[in-house]
Parts: C-alpha cells; sequence; structure tokens
C-alpha cells in the first residue's frame, strides 16, 4: 500500500512509473476516460456520466436566485 502516490499521480495527471506492480484507478471510476488535472482534459460543458447518473456539465446546472 506504501505506493498508493504514485498510483493517484498516474489517475489524476496520467504520468507513467515505470517498474510500478498495478497502475489502478484509485480516485477516478475505473471506466473514466482521461485524466482530469492534464491540461488537455476540457474544463467544462461537458456532460458526465458517473455510475449510471448523468451530471449536467455546469453551464447548464439550474441556477437558485
Amino acid at each position: 500500500m506504501a505506493d498508493w502516490h504514485e498510483r493517484e499521480t498516474w489517475d489524476m495527471f496520467g504520468v507513467i512509473f515505470e517498474g510500478h506492480p498495478a497502475l489502478t484507478r484509485i480516485l477516478m471510476p475505473d471506466d473514466w476516460a482521461g485524466h482530469p488535472q492534464r491540461k488537455d482534459y476540457p474544463l467544462g460543458g461537458v456532460d458526465v456520466e458517473y455510475k449510471g447518473a448523468k451530471v449536467p456539465a455546469p453551464d447548464n446546472r439550474r441556477t437558485y436566485a
């Protein structure tokens, strides 16, 4: 369990560590495409499907005024 920080770095940024026994997702769902902290990842305006539920993009959510 001492290699969790390398798994977290891979999960968020996509950095690959040579010789790591198991780079698997620990923060994002297993079926998540991409690495959310990379600069080439979309910032918003994209609907997200998370465990069967659809979360609308921030600009499409209802506002309560």
